[in-house]
């Protein structure tokens, strides 16, 4: 008997979430999946790992980004290293939500927010 490919499974699974994520709306429903999807530290871990991503890309150093965040040397390394050679998935979202903080004349990347 054949072994079933687990590749294949993990690969429709990943699309089939991707999916679920297009088809939210609002901030309202993205809390909702994510609160029924993850657990409370999963969901503190990407909120984290987010806003690395954001310091990071502002321009902060590894030193001023673990003080403001609370992340570790491992964490902000590894967003760093996703930020220059990863899929591309953080540099989009990160833009929105600058261009967002603009537009509400928020001041984005405070390293005390």
């Amino acid at each position: 008997m054949d072994k079933p490919d687990v590749g294949s499974a993990l690969d429709s699974d990943l699309k089939l979430l991707a999916a679920a994520m297009a088809v939210v709306n609002t901030r309202q429903e993205a809390i909702a999946l994510l609160s029924d999807l993850c657990t409370p530290r999963e969901v503190t871990e990407m909120a984290r790992r987010l806003r690395v991503a954001r310091l990071l890309s502002a321009g902060r150093t590894y030193t001023q980004v673990q003080q403001a965040t609370g992340a570790s040397s491992t964490t902000v390394s590894r967003v760093s290293r996703t930020l220059a050679s990863g899929q591309g998935g953080y540099a989009p979202v990160v833009k929105a939500l600058d261009l967002e903080d603009d537009d509400r004349g928020a001041p984005n990347q405070q390293l005390g927010a």
